[in-house]
Protein backbone atom coordinates (compact mmCIF):
# COMPACT_ATOMS: atom_id res chain seq x y z
CA UNK A 1 0.00 0.00 0.00
CA UNK A 2 1.36 3.36 -1.12
CA UNK A 3 1.33 6.27 0.84
CA UNK A 4 -0.66 9.24 -1.01
CA UNK A 5 1.47 11.12 -2.97
CA UNK A 6 1.50 14.98 -3.34
CA UNK A 7 3.63 17.45 -4.41
CA UNK A 8 4.01 21.25 -3.89
CA UNK A 9 4.37 22.56 -7.31
CA UNK A 10 6.43 25.23 -8.47
CA UNK A 11 5.12 28.31 -10.24
CA UNK A 12 4.98 27.17 -14.04
CA UNK A 13 3.36 30.26 -16.13
CA UNK A 14 6.78 31.35 -15.82
CA UNK A 15 9.85 30.86 -13.10
CA UNK A 16 9.17 26.93 -13.48
CA UNK A 17 8.82 26.39 -16.49
CA UNK A 18 12.17 28.49 -17.69
CA UNK A 19 13.87 26.10 -14.53
CA UNK A 20 13.10 23.25 -16.58
CA UNK A 21 14.29 24.83 -19.93
CA UNK A 22 17.78 25.91 -18.84
CA UNK A 23 18.27 21.98 -17.05
CA UNK A 24 17.74 20.58 -20.32
CA UNK A 25 19.95 23.33 -22.12
CA UNK A 26 22.58 23.05 -19.34
CA UNK A 27 22.70 19.25 -20.04
CA UNK A 28 22.83 19.35 -23.57
CA UNK A 29 25.44 21.59 -23.49
CA UNK A 30 27.84 20.28 -21.58
CA UNK A 31 27.02 16.62 -22.69
CA UNK A 32 27.69 17.79 -26.22
CA UNK A 33 31.42 18.93 -26.49
CA UNK A 34 32.83 15.97 -24.32
CA UNK A 35 30.69 13.28 -26.13
CA UNK A 36 32.34 14.80 -29.21
CA UNK A 37 35.79 14.47 -28.05
CA UNK A 38 35.31 11.20 -26.97
CA UNK A 39 33.69 9.74 -29.66
CA UNK A 40 36.22 10.82 -31.85
CA UNK A 41 39.26 9.32 -29.70
CA UNK A 42 37.44 5.60 -29.37
CA UNK A 43 38.75 4.38 -32.72
CA UNK A 44 42.55 4.43 -31.29
CA UNK A 45 42.18 4.85 -27.66
CA UNK A 46 39.92 2.55 -26.09
CA UNK A 47 40.74 -0.81 -25.08
CA UNK A 48 37.68 -1.51 -25.50
CA UNK A 49 37.12 -0.14 -28.95
CA UNK A 50 40.62 -0.72 -30.36
CA UNK A 51 39.59 -2.87 -33.45
CA UNK A 52 35.82 -1.61 -33.87
CA UNK A 53 36.53 2.32 -35.48
CA UNK A 54 34.46 3.75 -38.00
CA UNK A 55 36.89 5.49 -40.72
CA UNK A 56 35.51 7.08 -44.49
CA UNK A 57 36.12 4.99 -47.38
CA UNK A 58 35.52 5.84 -51.10
CA UNK A 59 34.42 9.27 -51.21
CA UNK A 60 33.50 12.14 -49.67
CA UNK A 61 29.76 13.66 -49.37
CA UNK A 62 30.36 15.99 -52.39
CA UNK A 63 30.30 12.31 -54.72
CA UNK A 64 26.67 12.20 -54.42
CA UNK A 65 26.39 8.44 -54.18
CA UNK A 66 22.83 7.59 -54.10
CA UNK A 67 20.31 4.29 -54.13
CA UNK A 68 17.14 3.66 -53.88
CA UNK A 69 15.93 3.70 -50.18
CA UNK A 70 14.60 -0.27 -50.71
CA UNK A 71 18.35 -1.21 -50.58
CA UNK A 72 19.47 0.26 -47.09
CA UNK A 73 18.31 -1.60 -44.04
CA UNK A 74 17.72 -0.45 -40.76
CA UNK A 75 20.92 -1.18 -38.22
CA UNK A 76 19.91 -3.50 -35.67
CA UNK A 77 22.34 -2.45 -33.02
CA UNK A 78 20.88 1.31 -33.83
CA UNK A 79 21.79 3.96 -31.03
CA UNK A 80 18.55 5.48 -31.53
CA UNK A 81 15.01 3.37 -31.17
CA UNK A 82 12.48 6.26 -30.57
CA UNK A 83 11.76 8.48 -33.55
CA UNK A 84 9.07 11.64 -33.76
CA UNK A 85 6.97 11.35 -35.93
CA UNK A 86 6.78 15.55 -36.43
CA UNK A 87 10.59 15.17 -36.73
CA UNK A 88 10.29 13.23 -39.60
CA UNK A 89 7.61 15.15 -41.58
CA UNK A 90 9.62 18.74 -40.49
CA UNK A 91 12.90 16.49 -42.17
CA UNK A 92 10.69 15.64 -45.04
CA UNK A 93 9.57 18.85 -45.77
CA UNK A 94 13.01 20.28 -45.44
CA UNK A 95 14.75 17.77 -48.03
CA UNK A 96 11.37 18.37 -50.09
CA UNK A 97 12.56 22.00 -50.22
CA UNK A 98 16.59 21.89 -50.34
CA UNK A 99 17.05 18.06 -51.67
CA UNK A 100 19.11 16.21 -48.92
CA UNK A 101 21.76 18.07 -47.98
CA UNK A 102 24.37 15.21 -45.99
CA UNK A 103 24.63 11.58 -46.88
CA UNK A 104 23.55 8.67 -44.76
CA UNK A 105 26.58 6.57 -43.44
CA UNK A 106 26.29 2.78 -44.46
CA UNK A 107 28.50 -0.11 -44.77
CA UNK A 108 28.14 -3.10 -47.48
CA UNK A 109 26.35 -5.68 -46.50
CA UNK A 110 28.96 -7.86 -48.04
CA UNK A 111 31.25 -6.93 -45.18
CA UNK A 112 29.13 -7.47 -42.40
CA UNK A 113 28.65 -10.90 -43.48
CA UNK A 114 31.98 -11.09 -43.20
CA UNK A 115 32.27 -9.73 -39.61
CA UNK A 116 29.34 -12.42 -38.93
CA UNK A 117 31.58 -15.08 -40.33
CA UNK A 118 34.30 -14.04 -38.25
CA UNK A 119 32.64 -13.35 -34.49
CA UNK A 120 30.81 -17.34 -35.48
CA UNK A 121 27.25 -18.08 -33.80
CA UNK A 122 26.35 -15.32 -31.14
CA UNK A 123 23.05 -13.73 -30.24
CA UNK A 124 24.22 -11.02 -31.92
CA UNK A 125 24.86 -12.60 -35.19
CA UNK A 126 21.14 -14.81 -34.77
CA UNK A 127 19.71 -10.88 -34.76
CA UNK A 128 21.85 -10.32 -38.08
CA UNK A 129 20.83 -12.96 -40.04
CA UNK A 130 17.65 -12.87 -39.37
CA UNK A 131 17.24 -9.27 -40.38
CA UNK A 132 19.26 -9.80 -43.83
CA UNK A 133 17.20 -13.17 -44.53
CA UNK A 134 13.75 -10.53 -44.38
CA UNK A 135 15.23 -7.64 -47.22
CA UNK A 136 17.24 -7.74 -50.39
CA UNK A 137 18.84 -4.33 -49.17
CA UNK A 138 22.50 -4.08 -50.07
CA UNK A 139 23.58 -1.68 -47.43
CA UNK A 140 23.17 -1.15 -43.41
CA UNK A 141 22.70 2.15 -42.19
CA UNK A 142 25.26 3.12 -39.64
CA UNK A 143 22.81 6.89 -38.96
CA UNK A 144 20.52 8.69 -40.84
CA UNK A 145 17.48 6.50 -39.67
CA UNK A 146 15.27 9.96 -39.79
CA UNK A 147 16.87 10.40 -43.38
CA UNK A 148 15.77 7.67 -44.77
CA UNK A 149 12.22 8.10 -42.94
CA UNK A 150 12.30 11.31 -44.51
CA UNK A 151 12.95 10.11 -47.75
CA UNK A 152 10.39 7.10 -47.87
CA UNK A 153 7.97 9.47 -46.86
CA UNK A 154 8.25 11.50 -50.12
CA UNK A 155 8.43 8.78 -52.08
CA UNK A 156 10.50 8.13 -55.45
CA UNK A 157 13.77 9.62 -54.66
CA UNK A 158 17.26 8.25 -54.00
CA UNK A 159 19.25 8.10 -50.36
CA UNK A 160 22.07 10.16 -50.92
CA UNK A 161 24.85 7.58 -48.70
CA UNK A 162 28.60 7.36 -48.11
CA UNK A 163 30.01 4.59 -47.82
CA UNK A 164 32.27 3.47 -43.87
CA UNK A 165 34.54 0.77 -42.64
CA UNK A 166 33.53 -0.91 -39.52
CA UNK A 167 35.83 -3.45 -37.93
CA UNK A 168 33.74 -5.52 -35.79
CA UNK A 169 29.90 -6.06 -35.15
CA UNK A 170 30.14 -3.92 -32.00
CA UNK A 171 31.64 -0.86 -34.09
CA UNK A 172 27.97 -1.29 -35.78
CA UNK A 173 26.38 0.44 -32.38
CA UNK A 174 29.65 3.02 -31.61
CA UNK A 175 29.17 4.38 -35.20
CA UNK A 176 25.73 4.66 -35.03
CA UNK A 177 26.16 6.30 -30.94
CA UNK A 178 28.61 8.74 -32.66
CA UNK A 179 26.22 10.09 -35.52
CA UNK A 180 23.28 10.21 -33.61
CA UNK A 181 25.21 12.67 -30.85
CA UNK A 182 26.82 14.71 -33.75
CA UNK A 183 22.99 15.09 -35.12
CA UNK A 184 20.65 14.90 -32.09
CA UNK A 185 21.17 13.33 -28.92
CA UNK A 186 19.88 10.19 -28.20
CA UNK A 187 17.42 10.34 -25.28
CA UNK A 188 17.99 8.50 -21.93
CA UNK A 189 15.47 5.57 -22.76
CA UNK A 190 17.38 5.60 -26.41
CA UNK A 191 20.03 4.87 -24.26
CA UNK A 192 18.77 2.58 -21.90
CA UNK A 193 17.31 0.58 -24.40
CA UNK A 194 20.32 0.34 -26.35
CA UNK A 195 22.37 -0.69 -23.91
CA UNK A 196 20.65 -2.97 -22.81
CA UNK A 197 20.37 -4.49 -25.80
CA UNK A 198 24.23 -4.59 -26.17
CA UNK A 199 24.46 -6.52 -22.81
CA UNK A 200 21.89 -9.11 -23.71
CA UNK A 201 23.46 -9.96 -27.10
CA UNK A 202 26.89 -9.96 -25.68
CA UNK A 203 28.48 -7.18 -27.31
CA UNK A 204 29.51 -5.99 -24.68
CA UNK A 205 30.53 -7.10 -21.19
CA UNK A 206 29.70 -5.23 -18.25
CA UNK A 207 28.81 -1.45 -17.40
CA UNK A 208 32.13 -0.48 -17.80
CA UNK A 209 32.74 -1.40 -21.27
CA UNK A 210 29.35 0.78 -21.92
CA UNK A 211 30.86 3.74 -20.04
CA UNK A 212 34.60 3.53 -21.88
CA UNK A 213 32.69 3.17 -25.15
CA UNK A 214 30.59 5.89 -24.74
CA UNK A 215 32.77 8.32 -22.49
CA UNK A 216 30.28 8.59 -19.96
CA UNK A 217 30.79 7.71 -15.78
CA UNK A 218 29.98 4.25 -14.68
CA UNK A 219 26.85 5.86 -12.24
CA UNK A 220 25.55 7.60 -15.73
CA UNK A 221 25.33 4.01 -17.04
CA UNK A 222 24.16 2.52 -13.95
CA UNK A 223 21.25 5.36 -13.70
CA UNK A 224 20.41 5.22 -17.50
CA UNK A 225 19.86 1.27 -17.26
CA UNK A 226 17.08 1.90 -14.24
CA UNK A 227 14.86 3.56 -16.56
CA UNK A 228 13.85 0.54 -17.87
CA UNK A 229 12.32 -0.63 -14.60
CA UNK A 230 9.88 1.82 -14.86
CA UNK A 231 6.16 0.75 -15.57
CA UNK A 232 5.50 0.52 -19.23
CA UNK A 233 2.88 3.64 -18.63
CA UNK A 234 5.97 5.42 -17.43
CA UNK A 235 8.27 4.56 -20.59
CA UNK A 236 5.53 5.25 -22.59
CA UNK A 237 5.30 8.72 -21.64
CA UNK A 238 9.21 9.23 -22.77
CA UNK A 239 8.87 7.10 -25.71
CA UNK A 240 6.32 10.02 -27.19
CA UNK A 241 8.61 13.06 -25.66
CA UNK A 242 11.86 11.99 -26.03
CA UNK A 243 13.37 15.52 -26.16
CA UNK A 244 11.17 16.64 -22.86
CA UNK A 245 12.77 14.90 -19.93
CA UNK A 246 16.57 14.53 -18.15
CA UNK A 247 18.15 11.66 -16.89
CA UNK A 248 18.18 13.16 -13.39
CA UNK A 249 14.29 13.19 -13.70
CA UNK A 250 14.18 9.63 -14.84
CA UNK A 251 15.94 8.64 -12.54
CA UNK A 252 14.44 10.29 -9.54
CA UNK A 253 10.93 8.38 -10.63
CA UNK A 254 13.02 5.11 -10.45
CA UNK A 255 13.36 5.76 -6.57
CA UNK A 256 10.13 7.23 -6.00
CA UNK A 257 8.25 4.31 -7.51
CA UNK A 258 9.24 2.44 -4.09
CA UNK A 259 6.76 5.23 -2.60
CA UNK A 260 4.06 5.88 -5.24
CA UNK A 261 1.63 4.10 -7.55
CA UNK A 262 2.48 3.24 -10.91
CA UNK A 263 -0.35 5.85 -11.77
CA UNK A 264 1.13 8.60 -9.94
CA UNK A 265 3.93 7.66 -11.04
CA UNK A 266 2.37 8.10 -14.50
CA UNK A 267 0.80 11.58 -13.43
CA UNK A 268 4.19 12.71 -12.52
CA UNK A 269 6.04 12.01 -15.60
CA UNK A 270 3.22 13.08 -17.31
CA UNK A 271 3.87 16.72 -15.62
CA UNK A 272 7.80 16.54 -16.35
CA UNK A 273 7.25 16.24 -20.04
CA UNK A 274 4.57 19.10 -19.78
CA UNK A 275 7.52 20.89 -17.61
CA UNK A 276 4.83 21.29 -15.13
CA UNK A 277 7.23 19.36 -12.61
CA UNK A 278 11.01 20.58 -12.47
CA UNK A 279 13.71 18.27 -11.32
CA UNK A 280 14.22 19.89 -7.93
CA UNK A 281 10.07 19.33 -6.85
CA UNK A 282 10.93 15.53 -7.69
CA UNK A 283 13.98 15.76 -5.46
CA UNK A 284 11.97 17.41 -2.66
CA UNK A 285 9.53 14.81 -2.97
CA UNK A 286 11.99 11.81 -2.78
CA UNK A 287 13.61 13.38 0.26
CA UNK A 288 10.38 13.92 2.45
CA UNK A 289 9.65 9.74 1.28
CA UNK A 290 13.64 9.07 2.47
CA UNK A 291 13.25 11.16 5.63
CA UNK A 292 10.10 9.50 6.72
CA UNK A 293 10.75 5.98 6.07
CA UNK A 294 10.85 3.60 8.63
CA UNK A 295 14.23 2.05 9.25
CA UNK A 296 14.92 -1.34 7.23
CA UNK A 297 14.64 -4.23 8.70
CA UNK A 298 17.94 -6.67 8.94
CA UNK A 299 17.88 -9.36 6.39
CA UNK A 300 17.19 -12.83 8.84
CA UNK A 301 19.81 -15.02 7.53
CA UNK A 302 19.62 -18.74 8.59
CA UNK A 303 22.40 -21.03 8.60
CA UNK A 304 21.95 -25.00 8.96
CA UNK A 305 24.18 -27.39 10.84
CA UNK A 306 24.61 -30.78 10.43
CA UNK A 307 24.40 -33.55 13.45
CA UNK A 308 26.28 -36.50 12.90
CA UNK A 309 26.40 -39.74 14.84
CA UNK A 310 30.02 -40.21 14.70
CA UNK A 311 32.45 -38.72 12.48
CA UNK A 312 32.23 -40.18 9.10
CA UNK A 313 28.22 -41.28 9.37
CA UNK A 314 25.55 -40.42 7.83
CA UNK A 315 23.97 -37.03 9.25
CA UNK A 316 21.47 -37.93 12.56
CA UNK A 317 19.29 -34.46 12.31
CA UNK A 318 20.04 -30.64 11.98
CA UNK A 319 20.91 -27.33 14.12
CA UNK A 320 19.17 -24.13 12.24
CA UNK A 321 20.34 -21.00 13.28
CA UNK A 322 19.01 -17.47 12.25
CA UNK A 323 20.78 -13.99 12.86
CA UNK A 324 18.03 -13.04 15.22
CA UNK A 325 18.85 -15.28 17.88
CA UNK A 326 16.23 -18.34 16.79
CA UNK A 327 17.64 -21.85 17.32
CA UNK A 328 15.77 -24.97 15.81
CA UNK A 329 17.23 -28.64 16.61
CA UNK A 330 15.42 -31.73 14.51
CA UNK A 331 17.52 -34.94 15.54
CA UNK A 332 16.38 -38.52 15.34
CA UNK A 333 18.25 -40.87 17.74
CA UNK A 334 17.42 -44.63 17.90
CA UNK A 335 19.33 -45.57 20.75
CA UNK A 336 17.74 -44.78 23.42
CA UNK A 337 20.62 -44.47 25.54
CA UNK A 338 21.74 -41.67 23.49
CA UNK A 339 18.32 -40.32 23.52
CA UNK A 340 18.04 -40.04 27.28
CA UNK A 341 21.52 -38.06 27.32
CA UNK A 342 20.45 -35.61 24.97
CA UNK A 343 17.61 -34.99 26.84
CA UNK A 344 19.01 -34.72 30.05
CA UNK A 345 20.99 -32.47 28.96
CA UNK A 346 18.60 -30.36 27.30
CA UNK A 347 16.22 -30.27 30.16
CA UNK A 348 19.37 -29.08 32.80
CA UNK A 349 20.05 -26.44 30.50
CA UNK A 350 16.55 -25.27 30.02
CA UNK A 351 15.36 -26.36 33.23
CA UNK A 352 12.75 -28.82 31.56
CA UNK A 353 9.17 -29.51 33.81
CA UNK A 354 8.96 -33.13 33.26
CA UNK A 355 5.11 -32.25 34.54
CA UNK A 356 4.47 -29.35 32.62
CA UNK A 357 6.60 -30.00 29.43
CA UNK A 358 8.17 -26.65 29.32
CA UNK A 359 11.30 -25.19 28.70
CA UNK A 360 11.96 -22.40 31.10
CA UNK A 361 15.56 -20.87 30.32
CA UNK A 362 17.58 -20.82 33.77
CA UNK A 363 19.25 -17.62 34.44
Amino acid sequence: MSKKFSIEETDTSSSGAEQVAQERMQSSAQRRPTRLAEMRQWAGDSPFARGTSTSRTGTEPSAQLAAPVDEFLDNPFNARSIYREERVAELAANIALEGQLSPVPVVELALVRKLMDEAGETKATAVLRKALEATQATKLLLGGHYRKRAITRLGDRPLLYNPMDVKSLVGLYLKSYAENDEREDTSPLDDALAWSNLLDLGLVKNHEQIAEATGKPRTTIVKTLALLKLPDVVQNVFREHPQNYSLTAGYLLTQLAAHVTADELFTLASKVVREELATRDLEVAYKKFEDGAPPRKPRDISRQHKILAREGSSAVGTIKEWDTGRLQLDVTITDPKEKDDLLTSLKDRFGLSADLGQLTLKS
